[in-house]
């Protein structure tokens, strides 16, 4: 539902539903659910201007799809990494966290 409402320009609602599924994950203890989570969340924070809470977000989730060797969610969580760096103008850190992003998603079988 987070990533549904955020394309539907409903940011409020994807940030609702973002607060419940990152304490499920929380309660549950599945790292591979937070990772996914925390990845659609920043990326809804920071096109919400949520900049600070953005990275931090991705940057939890960053670090459970490393534990868990998770490229999927590690590259999601990066892209909105990617996206904090081009909401703050910095382009060139932005470039070097996005550019290999797509690559890295394709060699996982993923062609959206």
């Amino acid at each position: 539902m987070i990533y549904l409402e955020w394309h539907a320009g409903r940011w409020r609602s994807a940030l609702e539903h973002a607060a419940v599924a990152l304490e499920m994950a929380e309660q549950t203890g599945e790292m591979q659910y937070e990772g996914m989570a925390c990845s659609f969340t920043a990326s809804v924070q920071a096109d919400a201007g949520l900049i600070e809470q953005a990275r931090a977000t991705a940057q939890r989730g960053l670090a459970c799809a490393e534990q868990m060797r998770d490229e999927v969610f590690g590259v999601l969580n990066l892209a909105a990494l990617g996206a904090v760096e081009f909401a703050l103008g910095n382009l060139d850190e932005a470039g070097r966290t996005l550019r290999e992003l797509p690559s890295r998603l394709l060699a996982t079988g993923h062609r959206q």
